[in-house]
């Protein structure tokens, strides 16, 4: 008996954290125009900050940076366009 309340503490943050989830990417389809940075980029896609620079944004199918596509200037991506990204790499991957 000892492990249901763990059991439901534990359920309880896991749904709360799939709400704050659902929010933030329902907000972010509502803003399919917004520039995104690579720290927004990692958030969405809960990954590092490094592994974006250092591996997603290199990937065939990638949105371009809308800024100066040199190596040390700003990234800039538009979010429609990253979670297209997603949707469409999650879907590729998956049909393999």
């Amino acid at each position: 008996m000892e492990n249901k309340p763990n059991t439901t503490d534990f359920l309880l943050k896991e749904l709360e954290n799939l709400k704050a989830r659902v929010q933030t990417i329902e907000a972010q389809q509502l803003n399919a125009d917004k520039i995104w940075t690579p720290h927004d980029i990692a958030d969405y896609a809960g990954c590092s900050y490094g592994y974006v620079i250092q591996t997603l944004i290199k990937l065939p199918g990638f949105p371009a940076t809308l800024g100066d596509p040199r190596p040390r200037s700003p990234k800039k991506y538009r979010a429609g366009d990253v979670v297209a990204f997603f949707k469409n790499r999650n879907i590729k991957e998956c049909s393999q």
